[in-house]
């Protein structure tokens, strides 16, 4: 960027030398910028002089930054709204495709006057419209007979309720163990996939066995958080090798790293009855 410490050539009639003094510094294609707004740098400079200070490094800061960009041609694809910002021809719309949702690309502005400026919205990612709760519920050693809701002699009351109300899926493949069942569950992908081919406790270094979940994975209640959605895992998590669950971590692959907001329960696969060693999120509770 060229420099010039030439004092600025425009009419700035009472303001000429505290423009000279703060403005000094742009580069000569800004010039013809500043003269297209010879009058709302008085403006600024009455404005601060009202409110009982001589200059304002603020307001020198929002012109030279209005300037620096302003007489850079606008995008092709752009329109000027009449409000020195420049928009985009086409409406922004959330992609939930690929996540995480990119955000929309940031307007750029001319306007000098920051009163005459218009933010643009917050960005901010939720759940679509009408989108349901999501509750999963887990329960180790139980067979896919013995509940009522599936015909078998155990009285559920609540979860024939609810499956009345809803939908009774019966072509669910268990792994016939508690890790391996979880990870294929929350991922939707083969336990091997997983690296749970079998329990935490029982984990291996050969493939499909180790006890890590691979970041190739992602589990649904990730892709949940990432739409907007609130989270959270309660009870038996089941799901970290054993050599990862102390209290320094890595805590790559508990709860709070694989999609859920808030955690409360234990980090194994068992604990006392009367005296749990649970977890908040990852501290001790």
């Amino acid at each position: 960027m060229n420099i010039s410490r030439a004092p600025l050539s425009i009419d700035t009639g009472e303001h000429a030398s505290e423009l000279d003094a703060w403005l000094w510094p742009l580069p000569e294609k800004a010039r013809c910028i500043i003269k297209a707004h010879t009058q709302e740098i008085h403006e600024i400079f009455d404005f601060q002089r009202d409110l009982g200070r001589s200059r304002s490094d603020a307001a020198v800061v929002i012109f030279v930054s209005a300037c620096s960009k302003a007489d850079e041609p606008a995008d092709a694809d752009g329109i000027d709204s009449g409000a020195g910002v420049v928009e985009a021809s086409a409406p922004w719309k959330l992609d939930r495709t690929v996540l995480p949702i990119q955000e929309p690309e940031r307007p750029t502005y001319s306007e000098l006057d920051v009163r005459n400026a218009e933010a643009p919205p917050r960005f901010e990612v939720k759940a679509p419209e009408k989108a349901p709760n999501v509750v999963i519920v887990l329960i180790d050693d139980v067979g896919f007979g013995a509940t009522s809701t599936f015909g078998g002699p155990i009285q559920t009351p609540t979860l024939d309720k609810l499956a009345d109300e809803g939908l009774r899926y019966n072509n669910f493949h268990t792994t016939a163990l508690c890790s391996p069942t979880r990870n294929a569950l929350k991922t939707g992908r083969n336990h091997h996939t997983t690296n749970t081919g079998s329990i935490m406790e029982t984990a291996t270094a050969f493939p499909g066995n180790t006890g890590q979940i691979p970041n190739s994975v992602a589990p649904l209640a990730e892709m949940l958080r990432l739409n907007g959605y609130s989270t959270a895992a309660f009870g038996k998590w089941h799901e970290t090798a054993a050599w990862e669950t102390s209290v320094s971590g890595p805590y790559d692959r508990w709860p709070t790293h694989q999609g859920f907001d808030k955690f409360y329960g234990f980090i194994g696969g068992e604990t006392d009855q009367w005296y749990p060693l649970t977890r908040k999120d990852t501290t001790s509770r």
